[in-house]
């Protein structure tokens, strides 16, 4: 009887552990595909224009050999977004401010969120900007309450 316990116990651990591989397995691969999905900047978005892409490498002082900033080049929004979130937050603490990223992204905000309080008493509201217009990939910028720069994060919109 114990044989028998003992030999069940050890078929029902066995069991577990394949189980948890299989899982395992399946969403890593999950995860695979969706990478390799987002990494496709073409799939679901076309390119800035050029009168875009002339405007982000003069106002994030792209360097004029820069590739992207070259007559004729194509350019994906999420392909420059790292540069305008870098320069963003390499801005003196006076100017990392809402004012000042108006200046430089007024022309592309397309949804403003209303002021958030969170349960520690924080407040903060973000701002949506989207370079091409397509809704899929953007910039939002979280504020806090007195204008400052947060946060900034670049949002990839799927379809799945």
């Amino acid at each position: 009887m114990r044989k028998t316990i003992k030999i069940a116990g050890a078929s029902v651990l066995i069991g577990l552990i394949i189980c948890a591989l299989v899982s395992n397995i399946l969403m890593i691969s999950m995860y695979i595909a969706i990478r390799r999905e987002l990494a496709d900047v073409t799939r679901f978005t076309t390119p800035l224009t050029a009168e875009v892409v002339e405007d982000v490498c003069k106002k994030f002082s792209l360097q004029t050999d820069d590739p992207r900033c070259q007559p004729g080049a194509t350019v994906y929004a999420r392909e420059i977004y790292p540069d305008i979130k870098s320069y963003l937050y390499d801005l003196p603490k006076d100017r990392a401010n809402e004012e000042e990223v108006s200046k430089l992204l007024g022309l592309y905000e397309y949804y403003r969120e209303p002021m958030s309080r969170l349960s520690n008493g924080h407040e903060y509201y973000q701002v949506w900007y989207d370079l091409r217009g397509d809704r899929i990939n953007r910039l939002v910028i979280s504020y806090r309450k007195d204008g400052s720069i947060k946060r900034i994060t670049i949002s990839i919109y799927r379809s799945f």
